[in-house]
């Protein structure tokens, strides 16, 4: 036995020989896909590792980097696009601070109520000045207290059909 074959038996995921076939691994799409992120995911993090393994795969397939495969769909997340593989956390573009609603406190607690009482989003974002993705914020963020509103009125109004 040679010293590369002992080589090879010892590091099954060892590259082939020029003249040698590629193992099956490397033939069947996906499990190379799944071989080159396990790869990637022993010295990187999830995100990182996905991007890396991402381009080894464009690489061995050929592919242009602007390509959109279907086979080998592109991140979700169109920002990731953006960033490299090799870009850490720490020097990535911190996201700036939010703002809060530009509301007074009458104009929230009428805007909870209304909540409470049923309206709806499309409504509520005209009437105060929102838009529709902030009325649910505030809709999800109050759920407690609109819930409590809620549970008030039904008592107030079954004490009053009594």
């Amino acid at each position: 036995m040679s010293i590369d074959d002992r080589n090879s038996a010892k590091h099954p995921d060892a590259a082939p020989d020029a003249g040698a076939e590629p193992p099956e691994t490397l033939k069947d799409p996906v499990r190379r896909r799944s071989w080159l992120l396990s790869k990637a995911l022993d010295s990187r993090p999830l995100d990182q590792a996905l991007e890396l393994a991402r381009r080894a795969e464009m690489f061995v397939s050929g592919a242009h980097p602007e390509a959109d495969s279907e086979s080998f769909p592109k991140s979700a997340d169109p920002s990731r696009e953006q960033r490299t593989a090799a870009e850490s956390p720490d020097t990535r573009p911190r996201t700036q601070k939010r703002i809060g609603l530009a509301l007074s406190s009458d104009q929230r607690e009428r805007l909870l109520e209304r909540l409470a009482t049923g309206g709806k989003k499309a409504q509520l974002a005209i009437e105060f000045g929102l838009s529709r993705q902030q009325v649910q914020g505030v809709r999800m963020g109050s759920a407690r207290e609109i819930a409590r509103r809620r549970d008030q009125q039904r008592l107030t109004s079954s004490i009053q059909a009594q």
